[in-house]
This record gives C-alpha cells, structure tokens and sequence, in this order.
C-alpha cells in the first residue's frame, strides 16, 4: 500500500505517463499531420526566444536551446524542473480538431481499451489510465505519448548531455542520457508499475534531444541583437517508424506479455491482421526509410545513435566474452564508441531483449 500511494503522489491521474496501442490503428486511415505540428512546435520556439530576448540576458546558443525545450517539455517540481510526463502540446495533440487521429470522435476512450492489447483497461497504479491517440506524421503512425516523451524526456536527455560534455566525449555523453531513461522505463515510468517497456519511447526521448541540439548545430536559431528563429523546425526530421510500437516492439513484464498475448490471439485479432495488405505494405515502407545508420538485421531498422547502441546492447549483452569480437570492434568505432564505454552501457543499461516479443512470437 505504501509503494502504490507513492506512486499516486508521485504521479497523479492528470499527469499519468500514457500507453499506446498501435495495433488499434492497423487498416484505419490517418491524415497526415506534419504542417500542424510544425506550426505549433515553431510558434512556440519563437515565443519562447522572445521573451529571452526581451530579458536581455548573454546566454550561450546552448543554453538557449535549453531554454526552449525547457518551456516546450518541462513542469517545474519541488526545487527543479523535470521533464513532463504530459505536455502541452500532447494533451493539445489529443484534443485539437486539425489533429486526425484514431480513435476517432466517435468511438470513447472506454471502447478504445476493450478493443485494444491491454483489454479491458490499462492501470498504472491499480489507477484506471487512458490510452494515447495514434496520429500520423509523414507515414509514421505514432501515440500521443511520444510528443511528451519528444519534448519532455528530450529535454531531460539535452540536460544530461550538456553536463556530460563538458569532460566525455559526445557520443559517451549521448550515452549516458540514454542510460538515465532506460532506467525510467525500467522503473516507475514503465515496466515496474504499468508493464509494458517501450522502446519507441526511448528513440522518441532521443529524436528531441535531436532536435534539442541541431538548434544551435543547423543554426535554426540565431541571435543578432536578439535571439531569433533563423529557419523553422520540421517534425519529419525526427519522426521515423520506430517511434511506431507495433513496428518497434515493446516488452513486458511476464503479467503484462500473457495478457497482451491472449489479447493479440484472440478477441483482437491482431495476429491474423499481421497478414493483411495494408500491414505489410506500412512495414516494407518503415523498412526502407533512409537511416545514417546499418540496419542489424532485415527486420531492424537503425534509425539513430540510440536504436543502433541499444541494439547492439541487447545481442552482446548476455555474451561471456566479446570483446575481441571483430563485428563488434566495426559497429562500435561506427558510433565512436570505446569497448569500455560500451561495457559501461550494458552494466548500466539492463535494456531487456526484444527478441522474445516479435509478433511471431506473441502469435505463437
């Protein structure tokens, strides 16, 4: 009772950090809403250089940038502000009439969940939670949840990163923000209290510290007499398919995997759907979005620093001995990473392995 109430005061039912079911939205049509959020996003950078501007203050481009994914991501808690577990700009996604997005006006909230993987409802807490809405961005079918998780954890990651660069090199200290969030999903913001750990939350978190960097990286903020937004932000930078859950798949706790399998089986009828048409021609295209990075494998898609190093992470983990591992040796010096900087992400990490929740073996 303790722990639960904890957990309460910690998180209260307005600000539940949400779940999502993609599956939900597997054949449904989704216009996509890119030009909207990007004219949100860029309006409200610009309101917030204004009023560094009219502060007057001398602050470095960095720190601006701080600034701004302050005032679009972060609530301010006892002595310091955090990360939001529910931004503006998520609860605004959820609710604004140019946002398209499933389920639609017409079906409730209530006949989402007894229709989704985690029927008959999602509890975080013992406390009966919402699921996110599924909108679309460039193709790309995502929860709401991800805004929160693009803004609020990537301010939490650009936080930590300033820090850390400041004696580590950028990729260890990009490293290490990681690291600070797979804890949470490991923790109270996942797997221990709802179930459910989410990998596409965690590239979500790495894609706004992306953003949070090519501010002042790609010059889309300057300052001559005032900092202003040079050129505006676009969302689809940033968006890619494995902020998608039914593309880049969750794990869960071994209460959570027999329900959603049961789930997936049955009444839903998810496994069956994997078949159609539509799913396998939105898979072929996630697969062949353009990456920086080598995918691991045909089923993987590398679309960042992040899903690479966790990737990488899960197949090397359980190893007794891999250091004079030549593929290794290749991808690390790909991310510019050290052998001992990796062994300090796997013994920090603990990422669990998403091999055992393909939906091959959730169909199973």
């Amino acid at each position: 009772m303790y722990k639960t109430m904890s957990v309460l005061l910690l998180f209260p039912t307005s600000i539940m950090a949400g779940e999502v079911d993609n599956y939900y939205a597997w054949g449904k049509t989704i216009k996509s809403s890119e030009a909207v959020f990007n004219d949100y996003l860029n309006q409200h950078i610009e309101s917030s250089l204004q009023q560094l501007s009219n502060k007057q203050q001398s602050l470095t481009c960095e720190q601006v940038a701080l600034v701004v994914m302050k005032d679009l991501g972060a609530t301010r808690y006892p002595l310091k502000h955090r990360g939001a577990l529910n931004t503006d700009m998520e609860l605004w996604a959820q609710q604004s009439e140019l946002i398209d997005r499933q389920p639609d006006d017409n079906t409730s909230l209530d006949e989402y969940a007894e229709h989704s993987i985690y029927s008959p409802v999602m509890r975080t807490a013992g406390v009966k939670t919402d699921l996110d809405h599924v909108v679309n961005v460039a193709g790309v079918y995502f929860g709401t949840d991800k805004i929160s998780h693009f803004l609020g954890s990537g301010y939490e990651y650009y936080a930590r990163y300033l820090k850390a660069i400041q004696k580590d090199s950028q990729e260890f200290s990009q490293a290490k923000s990681i690291i600070w969030a797979t804890k949470m999903e490991g923790g109270l913001l996942g797997i221990k209290v709802v179930g459910v750990y989410s990998y596409a939350d965690l590239e979500a978190n790495y894609q706004g510290f992306e953003m949070a960097r090519d501010l002042c990286r790609l010059q889309h903020i300057e300052n001559a007499g005032g900092w202003y937004l040079s050129r505006p932000v676009d969302m689809r930078k940033y968006v890619n398919p494995n902020w998608d859950e039914s593309f880049y798949l969750s794990t869960y706790s071994d209460s959570r995997a027999k329900k959603v399998k049961q789930n997936m089986q049955l009444h839903e009828g998810v496994c069956a759907n994997r078949q159609q048409l539509w799913v396998k021609q939105q898979r072929q295209s996630y697969l062949q979005w353009e990456s920086d990075y080598p995918p691991f494998d045909q089923e993987t898609l590398n679309s960042s620093f992040s899903t690479y190093l966790l990737t990488l992470a899960q197949h090397y983990a359980h190893q007794a001995s891999y250091e004079n591992d030549s593929s290794l040796k290749a991808h690390l010096k790909t991310l510019s990473l050290t052998m001992e900087e990796f062994n300090y992400f796997i013994g920090e990490a603990k990422v669990p392995q998403q091999q055992g929740f393909s939906l091959q073996e959730l169909c199973s």
